[in-house]
C-alpha cells in the first residue's frame, strides 16, 4: 500500500463517526468492518483490505475496545469476513 493511501484510511479511520460506527458494530457482536465496504467501494486488493483490518485493530484498541475473535461473516459489499471486538473492562 502506497503512503499516501495508508495517511488517508488512517484519517478515514479515525474520525468520530467511523469509530462510533465500528464501536456500535461492536457492542451488538458484529464485525466492526461492517458498513465500512459501502464507503470504501473502491478498494480491491485483498493485501489492502487486510491492512485496513490491521488498522480497524489499532484504532478500536486505542478506544477501549480489546480483539475478540476473528473469521467472522459481514454483510458488506467489500469485505467478506470481520474481526469482532469487546469493549475493555476498565
Amino acid at each position: 500500500m502506497n503512503a499516501s493511501l495508508e495517511q488517508a484510511l488512517e484519517h478515514f479511520l479515525n474520525q468520530p463517526d467511523i469509530i462510533a460506527l465500528m464501536q456500535e458494530n461492536s457492542d451488538n457482536d458484529r464485525p466492526a468492518v461492517e458498513g465500512l465496504g459501502d464507503i470504501l467501494l473502491e478498494i480491491k486488493e485483498d493485501q489492502t483490505k487486510q491492512d485496513i483490518g490491521r488498522m480497524v485493530r489499532r484504532v478500536l484498541e486505542n478506544n477501549g475496545y480489546d480483539w475478540e475473535s476473528e473469521d467472522h461473516p459481514v454483510k458488506d459489499k467489500l469485505f467478506k469476513k470481520g474481526s469482532r471486538y469487546r469493549r475493555r473492562e476498565e
